[in-house]
């Protein structure tokens, strides 16, 4: 065979080899910029989720908080602070702030919950619906006297522990885990709770 044509066909496969080697390393780099895009835009569809979550179940923890329920019935009812005589005044003003507080609407953080559990991981997704159930058992839960006067003086409360604390407990649980996964840490495992 001419030497010519032996020399023009001898690089053809190597030719080859490294057009397919530069196709594959480009589709492998072209992947990669892709997903960190998209893995960019999903985190923020993430963090607006979290915070959305936060802000609504803060609020409802704000409007559901005992004292706020009281002092709306207070001025509802006419009722000025107690008296240790007032009974009758004292359980009007008992008996409006648990239906003020079990109006308190649920849907916004029901929304926003529902948007974490599309979103995950399924580790904040569940803290996120255990902060949900408690905000929905702590906007049923009577506000009475003997609860409010056990509160106050700090002690043993009379059925275990409120929803309401336990609302306020997954919140701060659920806040820990959402920024450990968007910040790229492990946080450790949920601790159950009643």
């Amino acid at each position: 065979m001419d030497p010519a044509v032996l020399a023009a066909i001898i690089p053809t496969p190597i030719a080859l080899l490294a057009a397919g080697a530069a196709y594959a390393a480009g589709h492998i780099q072209g992947r990669s910029a892709y997903r960190g895009a998209v893995d960019a835009v999903r985190r923020q569809h993430q963090r607006d989720a979290y915070a959305a979550f936060l802000s609504a179940i803060r609020d409802y923890a704000d409007q559901t908080e005992i004292g706020a329920c009281q002092d709306a019935a207070r001025r509802q009812v006419g009722v000025g602070p107690f008296q240790e005589e007032d009974d009758a005044a004292r359980e009007r003003v008992y008996r409006r702030a648990s239906q003020i507080r079990a109006v308190v609407p649920l849907e916004p953080v029901r929304s926003a919950a529902a948007v974490i559990d599309l979103e995950g991981p399924k580790e904040v997704a569940d803290l996120a619906q255990r902060a949900k159930d408690h905000a929905r058992n702590a906007g049923r839960e009577p506000v009475g006297p003997n609860f409010l006067e056990r509160l106050n003086r700090g002690l043993e409360l009379p059925s275990g522990t409120p929803s309401r604390l336990l609302m306020l407990k997954a919140i701060d649980e659920f806040t820990a885990a959402a920024r450990d996964h968007l910040n790229g840490e492990k946080s450790p495992a949920p601790q159950q709770s009643a």
